[in-house]
């Protein structure tokens, strides 16, 4: 049931960036506000002019569109040439003295801040005191970098925080300055940096994660089912894998050509190993290869075998003789290519794998936390344009509420035994798209109408059996067309064993299909961590630098 969790979060994650890159393209910049005007820009994802590798490969266009990134999300902020503060959704104003920064830390007006964190604040003779609605605490010293909050039952819990600056007075505009992060974090709010806005992000977590999971509670309730086998992060588990390509070209043999990737690997948390072979079956296509150049290719591949191991600090490595044949020897006869660190391959896309995978794993995962994982650190909202992390995170939730909200989730079955239902169209998607800001809703009609001229649709259907509080069988159902273009998806699982066909069909090409069987086991074993002692390793940088290397001399 693993597997199929990992498969829900690959679908919603996959849904709502493609929408979000759909939303984009129609304008260059869109403003997305609330009530209060707007919170966040967001940029389509190519200068104007630019369209896929050029755009990618121009680095000149691509820093003037962070450049008009910068400037548009400033355009938001009260102070446009100075520091900023934005605290649980929008940006603070001051009245007679603004933030700043000194020693390297953000500075704001003591009584601003603490007020609007709902304290009421005295001040006698250098002593700040902030009294919370709960009755805690907060005491600091101009010019001491020791701050004390007494919290908890009678406020008996003394937190002593040292400081690495301390408050001071500006005789400039007589206010009192405090370091704003280390007194979001004693409250324990999350407070990120933005260091080409100059924003201080400063947002309570835990409140937002509850407020997003008040409109999934069917949704969580299932992933709490679906996750509730194999939730030990100090389990290892072994996974029997089969993935199988298939084709048949139009106008061609109808015996498909087949390539598999078959073999196992062992599971631990974030941490993996295995080993697994290619088959090629060039079925009826024997001669199409040859005519092409490929069948020596095909011969080549077909038995070879791949050794890998991912780990989350050490990095992803792999063994194989076609690594060593396609580095020209580079890397040594059973000598192992380090690609990378799997985390900062994800860092780069703005996602805390880490976090991600720790809130994954544990009991009570839910769409809140999902969302918190993916946003938190404030990466994903720069990455959609400088939008505050909290935006950002209200902008997923609007968009999977569509999709996995109550509304869009049925809970049938009496007594132990329970069924989940979600299902899903492209209207649910472009009304989730509306609810996150993405399409205006008077051009939500347009947009709809617009599908269909397309023959665009898609319909979604997820369901989850339950007995005793786990889950039993699961299966996810997707039919997809777009003019020319039909796809289908059919995953099915039974306790730990899995299988799924994802079959795509392209007029004036052909018909291929993706075949998936996988069953997870138990066991005793642990993956490999790393390679070896004296096992040769050779990193991608390594290989990359000689290959430059070699084109220079």
């Amino acid at each position: 049931m693993k597997k199929m969790l990992a498969t829900m979060l690959a679908v919603v994650m996959a849904l709502s960036l493609s929408a979000t890159v759909f939303a984009a393209e129609t304008d260059t910049i869109g403003i997305i506000g609330g009530d209060d005007g707007p919170t966040a820009i967001l940029i389509s994802p190519a200068p104007e002019g630019l369209e896929g590798a050029d755009a990618a490969l121009d680095e000149d266009a691509l820093a003037a569109q962070q450049q008009m990134m910068i400037e548009a999300a400033k355009s938001l902020m009260p102070y446009q040439e100075g520091v900023n503060v934005w605290l649980n959704g929008g940006y603070m104003t001051f009245t007679d003295a603004v933030p700043v920064v000194r020693d390297g830390r953000t500075q704001v007006p003591f009584r601003a801040i603490l007020e609007a964190l709902g304290a009421e604040v005295a001040y006698d003779d250098g002593r700040i005191e902030a009294v919370f609605a709960d009755g805690s605490v907060m005491k600091l010293a101009i010019g001491s970098k020791t701050m004390t909050y007494a919290h908890g039952e009678n406020n008996a819990d003394v937190t002593t925080v040292e400081m690495d600056v301390a408050p001071y007075i500006d005789y400039s505009c007589g206010r009192t300055y405090v370091p704003v992060r280390f007194i979001g974090e004693t409250l324990g709010l999350t407070v990120t940096w933005d260091p080409d806005l100059w924003v201080a992000y400063i947002v309570d977590w835990d409140a937002l994660v509850d407020e997003i999971d008040g409109s999934f509670v069917k949704f969580n309730e299932m992933m709490t089912v679906a996750s509730a086998q194999q939730t030990e992060t100090d389990q290892a588990y072994k996974s029997t894998d089969s993935i199988t390509l298939s084709g048949v070209l139009e106008d061609q043999s109808k015996k498909a050509f087949k390539i598999s990737l078959t073999g196992a690997s062992i599971t631990k948390g974030e941490n993996a190993s295995g080993t697994y072979e290619i088959g090629v079956d060039l079925g009826g296509y024997q001669s199409v290869a040859e005519a092409a150049g490929l069948a020596e290719a095909a011969e080549l591949l077909d038995g070879q075998k791949i050794d890998m191991i991912v780990h989350a600090e050490n990095g992803i490595f792999l063994r194989s003789d076609l690594v060593t044949l396609l580095t020209g020897g580079m890397v040594a006869e059973n000598g192992w290519l380090k690609i990378g660190n799997l985390n900062d391959l994800y860092a780069a896309s703005g996602i805390d794998m880490t976090n991600l995978m720790a809130q994954a794993t544990q009991p009570g995962f839910t769409m809140g936390r999902l969302v918190r994982a993916l946003c938190e650190n404030g990466e994903m909202g720069r990455l959609m344009g400088y939008m505050a992390p909290d935006s950002a995170a209200r902008l997923f939730a609007g968009l999977y509420e569509g999709m996995f909200g109550d509304d869009a989730m049925k809970v049938t079955g009496t007594g132990t035994t329970k069924t989940y239902t979600c299902a899903f169209d492209m209207n649910s998607v472009l009304d989730g798209m509306a609810k996150a800001g993405l399409l205006p809703e008077e051009e939500l009609k347009e947009a709809k109408a617009e599908m269909r001229e397309m023959g665009m649709t898609m319909d979604f259907t997820m369901k989850l059996t339950a007995k005793n509080g786990k889950a039993t069988k699961s299966s996810a159902d997707m039919t997809m067309k777009i003019e020319g273009i039909a796809m289908t998806m059919d995953m099915n699982a039974v306790n730990n064993s899995a299988t799924g066909n994802i079959t795509l069909a392209v007029d004036g090409v052909g018909t291929f299909r993706l075949d998936i069987t996988s069953k997870v086991t138990a066991t005793s074993q642990a993956p490999q961590t790393a390679p070896a002692a004296g096992e040769s390793v050779v990193t991608l940088e390594e290989l990359v630098n000689a290959f430059y290397g070699s084109l220079v001399r």
